[in-house]
This record gives C-alpha cells, sequence and structure tokens, in this order.
C-alpha cells in the first residue's frame, strides 16, 4: 500500500485550501462594473447635449422646437468632416424620435441664459449671486397656481423660475418650505440656464440671521 518516490521523481504535491468568490460576490462585481459602464455612456451623453446638441438647436433660431432640423444639421457637418461618432449619435437619435414621436423631444423656449465674460473666467468655490424672488408659503403658492389656470386656462405654468427654499429643523422657526418665485422679481440666478452637467449649484446658507440661496461655481467657469 505505500506508494514511494523514486529516484528524480517530484513528490506528489500536497492539497491545499481552495479558495472562490460565492455568487453574491460575483454578482456585485459584475453590477459594479455594469454601473460604470453606466456613467461612462452617461458622461458621453451629457457632453455631446452641452457641446454639440445644444449649440446646434439654439443656432436654428425660429425652427428650434423641432430637433430634426439640429439634428439634420450636425449630420450635415459630420458627414463632411468624417466624424463616425457624431454621425452614428445623430442617426440613432433620429431613429428614436421617428418611432416615439416629437413629444417626447419637445424643445420650447426657457427664458434668458447667462454667459460669463470675465477674463479668466470665475474660479471654483465661488458666489455668483442670490437668487431673489417673492416669498411664499406652499398654501398660498398653490393658491397662486390654481387661480392662474382658472383665468387662464390655456397658459402653461412657468416652472424654471421657481425654487424651493427648505428651512432647516434648527431654525428658532422651525422646519418649513417656502417658494421663491422670481418670474417677476429676481436677481441674475434666476436667469442662469439648467444643465446636465452644472458649473454652478444651489445652497441654502445663512447670514445675519436670514437664510438666502446662494448660487456659487462649482467648478471653473471660463
Amino acid at each position: 500500500g505505500e506508494t514511494a518516490v523514486k529516484n528524480g521523481e517530484k513528490p506528489p504535491q500536497m492539497c491545499t485550501e481552495a479558495f472562490g468568490a460565492e455568487p453574491d460576490a460575483s454578482s456585485q462585481a459584475l453590477a459594479l462594473q455594469q454601473q460604470q459602464q453606466r456613467e461612462e455612456v452617461m458622461e458621453k451623453v451629457t457632453s455631446f447635449i452641452d457641446q454639440t446638441l445644444v449649440p446646434a438647436i439654439q443656432s436654428e433660431g425660429p425652427d428650434s422646437w423641432d430637433i430634426r432640423n439640429s439634428l439634420q444639421s450636425l449630420l450635415k457637418t459630420a458627414e463632411e468632416q468624417k466624424d463616425l461618432q457624431t454621425i452614428e449619435i445623430c442617426r440613432a437619435i433620429k431613429s428614436r424620435v421617428q418611432f416615439v414621436g416629437l413629444n417626447f423631444f419637445r424643445i420650447h423656449p426657457k427664458g434668458r441664459g447667462v454667459l460669463c465674460t470675465r477674463p479668466g473666467g470665475i474660479p471654483p468655490g465661488q458666489v455668483v449671486s442670490k437668487y431673489l424672488g417673492e416669498i411664499y408659503l406652499p398654501y398660498r403658492w398653490f393658491e397662486l397656481q390654481d387661480a392662474i389656470k382658472k383665468f387662464n386656462p390655456h397658459q402653461q405654468l412657468n416652472d424654471f423660475y421657481n425654487i424651493v427654499l427648505e428651512r432647516p429643523r434648527d431654525d428658532p422657526k422651525g422646519y418649513d418650505v417656502l417658494y421663491v418665485d422670481a418670474a417677476h422679481k429676481g436677481a441674475i440666478a434666476s436667469r442662469m440656464s439648467h444643465s446636465c452637467d452644472p458649473n454652478c449649484e444651489a445652497i441654502v446658507m445663512s447670514s445675519n440671521g436670514q437664510l438666502y440661496i446662494a448660487v456659487y461655481t462649482a467648478r471653473h467657469i471660463h
């Protein structure tokens, strides 16, 4: 019964403890990889929208409402420059528009935008402006919206000139929500455009016992 090791032969290897990943660990690793891929895709999509598509939409003037005009202009330029990536993106969006309809790609005026003309731009962490406007308690705000809809049933309610200020719980007056409406009275902050890749952020701040919304730069603005 015993096994002898002959001269010149290597002894048999001893069994060692084996390790392996549980299915949960594998699925978590896969989910992380998929999340990273989604983030990379979203970064590319955001970059295309902000740097390519939106400027093209703006350049169409009165015809900006129809995204197909902007896509056609971009596609023509991309074909001339042999920009394969832009060609692929434009064709994909055009195909989607044709499939689901223009209602899912609505474009309409959003007021005025703000451009930085300061030499050298604005460094990050700088307060640009306070968000000022008329203050409404929630019940008064919704009463106003109902009144507008009652007397002007065909008027579309603006939803991009107002912002919500949350009063913190440690405030002497207690927690509350206030609506700041800058449609008629406001400052430059209310005219800043929204973005999927913003260079500014809004934060509730306190100064001399008063709360206000400050808009500050989240990164360098050129």
